[in-house]
């Protein structure tokens, strides 16, 4: 299990944050018989540029599986969940699914 936590801060008038707070954990392993696999879930909270959004903050939630396909070729589906987006102050919520193919060199 491995874990990381992020901060951020700034005074800009042009950024789109000025404050950040992140974590998440990963997990190794979580399939018998498939060493080289992993598992993540993490969350970022974001207060918003007063003088570029309506909305005070945003917070995004994702999750993450990461198979080895062959040797160093990974494909890795995302889950991402945005409530009430700041960039999108009409929409309740954003979802998105999205997929990689990594290879390691």
């Amino acid at each position: 299990l491995s874990g990381f936590v992020q901060f951020g801060w700034n005074n800009s008038k042009t950024l789109n944050a000025n404050l950040f707070f992140g974590g998440g954990l990963t997990a190794f392993a979580v399939i018998p018989n498939r060493p080289n696999d992993s598992l993540g879930v993490g969350l970022a909270w974001s207060r918003l540029n007063r003088h570029l959004f309506s909305r005070y903050s945003e917070l995004m939630l994702q999750t993450y599986y990461q198979a080895q396909v062959y040797g160093s070729i990974y494909f890795q589906p995302v889950f991402s969940y945005i409530p009430n987006p700041g960039a999108h102050p009409n929409k309740s919520n954003v979802t998105a699914l999205t997929a990689r193919v990594i290879t390691l060199f």
